[in-house]
């Protein structure tokens, strides 16, 4: 299911309910710095904010409504703004309902404060778990493309790391988490993927190959092949030319 945001509910039609329901507590003074976080996903600063006495007041100034209306309220602006930062709202929904659910079950205005200092903090960790795994993403992404066209070039891992403003030791952390793979061990299987087509559709030696794809040297060009696919590469010419003559149509 996907939800569109004409579905989602507006911040400020939110604010103008709050108002009827806020008064004098001096919520909406703190409520922008809240929302903020949530939707950066700030979870340190977010927990700052809850801090403040404003917070607490409204919900213990208007215990009659707090239930009802205040968490209904204060959800529905969290789940917009965490709709901003990047979390599906589907998600958000997920999360506004279980602490809503579980709000008819209290029967204190101290629990109510502590479901709703909980419900800020699981929306703004939600929005840093997508900003950071779509961060990720992008920076294993542009450290794979800078592989794939210098693959036949000798590969400066510091270079590397540069290129994609991570020191090395945090994108060698970073690549292995993400991919299951070093960074030698990914720039070995895209050299050694070229050297497979290489061998498939030209007539280039080993040797040629070794030199075009920056291997140290022949003998290290064949061990490293080998290691990857269990063959020479001699061997593997041979066996892909074998199958493209039983494939290939006889031409009377």
């Amino acid at each position: 299911m996907t939800t569109s945001l004409s579905d989602a509910l507006e911040v400020d039609q939110l604010f103008d309910q709050f108002r009827d329901f806020d008064g004098e507590s001096g919520y909406l003074e703190v409520i922008p710095e809240t929302l903020a976080c949530v939707r950066e996903g700030a979870v340190e600063l977010l927990r700052e904010a809850l801090e403040k006495p404003a917070y607490d007041m409204l919900f213990e100034r208007r215990a009659d409504q707090a239930f009802p209306i205040g968490l209904t309220l204060v959800s529905g602006m969290l789940m917009h703004c965490a709709w901003e930062g990047g979390l599906p709202l589907e998600e958000g929904y997920l999360i506004s309902g279980k602490y809503i659910q579980a709000s008819f079950e209290m029967t204190d205005v101290s629990e109510l404060i502590e479901a709703l200092h909980m419900m800020h903090i699981e929306f703004a960790e939600k929005v840093r778990e997508k900003k950071t795994h779509i961060s990720e993403n992008s920076v294993v992404h542009k450290c794979a493309g800078y592989i794939t066209v210098h693959a036949s070039q000798k590969i400066n891992l510091h270079e590397l790391a540069a290129f994609c403003g991570y020191s090395l030791n945090g994108l060698q952390h970073l690549f292995k988490r993400c991919t299951d793979l070093t960074l030698t061990e990914y720039i070995r299987k895209e050299r050694i993927s070229r050297a497979k087509l290489l061998l498939e559709r030209s007539d280039d030696t080993c040797s040629s190959i070794s030199n075009q794809l920056s291997f140290c040297s022949q003998s290290h060009f064949v061990i490293q092949f080998k290691r990857e696919t269990g063959m020479t590469p001699s061997q593997y010419r041979n066996t892909t030319m074998k199958k493209s003559k039983r494939i290939d149509p006889v031409v009377s």
